[in-house]
Parts: C-alpha cells; structure tokens; sequence
C-alpha cells in the first residue's frame, strides 16, 4: 500500500540544520494498522507528514500503491492526497462550522449533487456514532466526540489510507479505548489501511498489528505487535515496555538488601511467556518433577492480537541441580527466562 525508500528530511533553520529523518524504510501493507512509536523529537509526525507530502522529503522515495508522490505535479497530487485521510491530535475542526458542514467540507468541488453529499455525510454520522450531533458546533461537543467528527471528515472521500498523528493523546483513558476500538471497526467494515503515531506503548498493544519503533530520525525496530512485546531488541523499545509494567519498580524491591526477601534463598527470576505455554500448568509440573518450590512473587497477563501474553516473578528454591534443571524445564517449554538476582543457595 505505501512503502517509503531512503527516505530522508532536513528542516533548514536560522541555528543550523535539523535532520528530521535519516535514511528511513518503510513499507505498510494493505489491510494493516501499522503503529509507528518514539519520543517526542524521535521524526514519527515528520515522517507520517511525508506519507501523504504535506511535508516534502530532502530524499526518498514515496511509494503509494507503486506509484511516487515525490514526482507527482501539484495539481495531480492534490488528487492523490483524497486516497489519503488524516486525523491529528487536536482533532483541527472548523467552530464556526457545524458537525455537518465540517465533514461536508473536503466534497467541495467533488462532483456530488446536495442530495449525494447529505446522503454521504450522514452515513458517515452513522458510521461514527453521531447521528444526533448533524447541527452541533465543535465547541459542544466532548473530546471524543469531536475526534469522531474529525474520523468522518477524513472518511469523505472515501481513502484507501488513514493516517492518525497521535490521535488520541488528548483523550482521556476511557475516550482513547472508544476511539481505538472505533478505528479497528472502521478498518475491518471499509478495508482501510491505518498507520498511527503514538507515545503510548497502551495504544500500541490496544490496536496495532505491526510496530516500527523510532529514535533519532530512524527506525531502529520493526516487528508484529507480539514480538515487539515478548522479545524486544532495542534498548528505547524495552524503555516503552517498561512503562507499561509495575516490573523494574518490583525488581528493585526484591533485590533489596533489606527487602522482604532477604532471608529467602534461591534463584529471583522474571518468566516470560506467550501464546500456546499460556495453557499449561508448567509451573506445577516442574515443581513436581523436579522437587523444587516455586513462588511466584508476581503475575500479570493480557491478550495482544488475539494471544495470550504473560510475566512472572518467581523465586526458585531447592538443590542447585533441582532448581537449573526446573529452569531449563522452562526453556524447553518455550518460556523466557531472565535472572534478575541468585541468593544463597543450598
């Protein structure tokens, strides 16, 4: 659907140059909700900003279904940017225009009669869940709701592409799972392709079927939704990840000196695990089968695309052979684990 080659940007300013992107590969394919996360200055909203060349790359390629939109004249383009929709943080609604008149206005110029575009615009009303708000002004509305209006408006021309420059950052918790959910809806019933830039490894988790993580103008990690959680590579993607878990502030109570396992012996690790292990009584079993105790000190769970999606704290006790064989049980069962400290053992 959209595949960015090489592509770099440089922002000329009064204090020296800004390189925005550097030497950035992209390539999204049709059908999918491609999140794309970083901090804030890591080049995510320039580079959404080029997909549909309101910003112009300094070099690359900008390829929408095969076709180049850095070679494209502006009159062409400007045809081109209609496959692409965009909604943005701030959700950029007209106030002295009405929800109906907001969404009306990209179909200006279109070749619609009246009765074509009141047709289209209060589909779209439908489609987004605010069939009672046709006359209300942007100032009446929540937030949500104001972001729905801007969903439909990009929804006017009917894109093959929606792209989300951290739409949901303004949104409080509640609002932002609506609007995901909302967006997942939109993809599966119209076919669209969504890429959304966020800081929020949540939204990640909540929605995205692959992951590019950026730093510094690159992207430095690219993987589907459950790799990215279960097996993260880049040190800034196990910095998002961390936020998202009670884990590194555990860690550090454990491993305490005066912490309340300070007169525990054994081995403290963390146990990862993932779809199909999820199903099976494995700490259980290597307890038995190797005449080891197990505590776990600390569990969470959650479904990311569908699988299942695990982390334990577990305290190893038993005879040093007892406890790396139970370990190594693990191992083969397909868990990862990771020692965060060894007490004395026996």
């Amino acid at each position: 659907m959209i595949q960015l080659k090489d592509v770099s940007k440089t922002f000329q300013g009064g204090s020296g140059d800004v390189l925005a992107l550097r030497n950035v590969d992209l390539n999204v394919e049709e059908g999918e909700i491609r999140g794309i996360i970083g901090y804030s200055g890591a080049g995510k909203s320039t580079l959404i900003r080029c997909i549909n060349l309101l910003e112009k790359p300094t070099e690359g390629q900008i390829l929408f279904k095969g076709e180049d939109l850095t070679l494209l004249p502006e009159k062409e383009l400007r045809e081109r940017r209609k496959r692409i929709g965009m909604i943005f943080q701030h959700f950029n609604l007209m106030p002295s225009r009405t929800v109906y008149k907001n969404i009306e206005y990209p179909l200006k110029g279109s070749d619609l009669s009246n009765k074509q575009k009141r047709e289209k615009i209060m589909s779209l009303l439908e489609l987004v869940g605010l069939m009672d708000k046709e006359n209300a002004y942007p100032s009446q509305l929540s937030g949500g709701q104001k972001q729905r209006v801007a969903i439909a408006r990009a929804l006017a021309n009917d894109p093959d592409m929606l792209l989300c420059d951290e739409a949901t950052s303004a949104l409080d918790p509640k609002t932002t799972k609506s609007i995901l959910r909302l967006l997942r809806e939109l993809k599966e019933k119209l076919g669209l392709t969504i890429i959304l830039i966020t800081h929020e490894m949540e939204v990640i988790k909540e929605i995205c079927d692959k992951v590019s993580v950026m730093e510094d103008g690159r992207i430095v990690e690219e993987n589907d939704v459950v790799g990215i959680f279960s097996n993260p590579k880049a040190r800034i993607t196990r910095d998002f990840l961390e936020t998202t878990s009670n884990l590194p502030r555990l860690e550090g109570l454990l491993t305490d000196d005066e912490g309340f396992l300070n007169n525990r012996k054994g081995v403290l690790a963390k146990v990862q695990y993932f779809g199909e292990t999820a199903k099976d009584a494995i700490l259980s079993q290597a307890s038995r089968k190797y005449n080891i105790d197990i505590s776990v000190l600390y569990g969470s769970f959650d479904i990311i695309a569908k699988t299942p999606v695990g982390e334990l704290i577990v305290l190893f006790s038993g005879a040093d052979d007892s406890v790396n064989n139970g370990m190594e049980y693990f191992r083969t069962k397909g868990l990862k684990i990771e020692i965060i400290n060894q007490k004395e053992r026996n």
